[in-house]
């Protein structure tokens, strides 16, 4: 299977090279010196942190797995450790890959295709954002996923870092981010649309169904599927918002 990371590069890097005219005057959106150096090294500070403390992270042992008990789950997310699905998982993959290419669907419209460069940088902005803070709260938290209680699930494994890396959910983040960050961008650039609602509700929709298949899979407890949403929602949203043009 492709790397997340891997894909989420090679998404953006698609993205970039179908925009044009980078350094021309922009009318919806501009770049701040201030705001774009801020949140530049907001974003690459937490991935770097995030990439320090995971080299940090050690696999749970055969001791560490046998006390875990999913009594002890908070009630919300006990329902997780019951749960096992391969084909939820890989339908979550498939929601999520497809999510990070909707911003590229922007550049079909000729209005929003006129600043597609500047729109380029704050979708790279986007995902260094959500992707560091997602990174560095999972190294921080290590949280074992839901599959770690479950006895039916392979004990190898259990055993792999990847398993205590369950708060909070990179899938739902990113796939809000993206969504989030498509539908600003569209409605900022058609404020009085008829179709503005609709919108919403495909974006809002898009990543809860990513968290809801996270959940079946075993993968991912609801309150780590709600925070990822409300982050990565939120980080896909304030972007565009912070780079409004000024308007006379």
């Amino acid at each position: 299977m492709i790397d997340i990371e891997t894909f989420r590069a090679f998404a953006l890097s698609l993205f970039i090279l179908a925009s044009s005219q980078l350094l021309q005057a922009q009318k919806t959106y501009t770049l701040h010196w201030n705001t774009d150096l801020a949140l530049g090294a907001l974003g690459l500070g937490t991935s770097a942190t995030g990439w320090a403390f995971g080299k940090k992270v050690k696999p749970l042992q055969p001791a560490e797995l046998a006390l875990l008990n999913r009594n002890d789950v908070f009630v919300l997310d006990r329902k997780a450790t019951y749960l096992l699905s391969d084909k939820a998982d890989r339908a979550s993959n498939v929601v999520f890959y497809a999510a990070t290419l909707v911003p590229a669907l922007l550049l079909a419209d000729s209005k929003i295709r006129k600043e597609s460069g500047v729109i380029s940088v704050l979708y790279l902005e986007t995902l260094t954002l959500n992707g560091g803070l997602t990174e560095m709260t999972k190294n921080l938290a290590k949280r074992p996923r839901p599959y770690t209680y479950n006895p039916d699930f392979p004990l190898k494994l259990k055993q792999r870092r990847d398993a205590r890396k369950s708060f909070f959910s990179g899938h739902t983040s990113s796939t809000a981010a993206s969504c989030f960050f498509a539908a600003k961008v569209w409605s900022d650039f058609h404020p009085g649309n008829k179709w503005k609602p609709a919108v919403w509700a495909a974006a809002a929709s898009i990543p809860a169904v990513t968290g809801y298949f996270r959940i079946r899979a075993g993968r991912h407890f609801f309150t780590d599927v709600a925070t990822g949403y409300a982050v990565g929602a939120t980080v896909g949203w304030l972007v565009p918002y912070l780079h409004h043009a000024p308007h006379n």
